[in-house]
């Protein structure tokens, strides 16, 4: 398994997730929650990164 950060952040007073891979410091994974609590209300998995004009983009999403 990887290592990650998580940096959380809130967006329109709505909490916000971001996983970053430790290492190359791009999002692993975004993650949305829209009510109380600790569960997910939406979750994209990134990865397979591609540059692309010089920026990483990721090459699949799962969520």
């Amino acid at each position: 398994m990887k290592k990650v950060d998580v940096l959380h952040t809130r967006v329109d007073n709505r909490r916000v997730d971001y996983v970053l891979d430790r290492k190359t410091h791009l999002p692993v994974r975004v993650a949305v929650f829209y009510g109380f609590g600790d569960r997910a209300t939406f979750a994209v998995d990134l990865s397979k990164y591609v540059t692309v004009s010089g920026i990483q983009m990721p090459g699949k999403e799962e969520g």
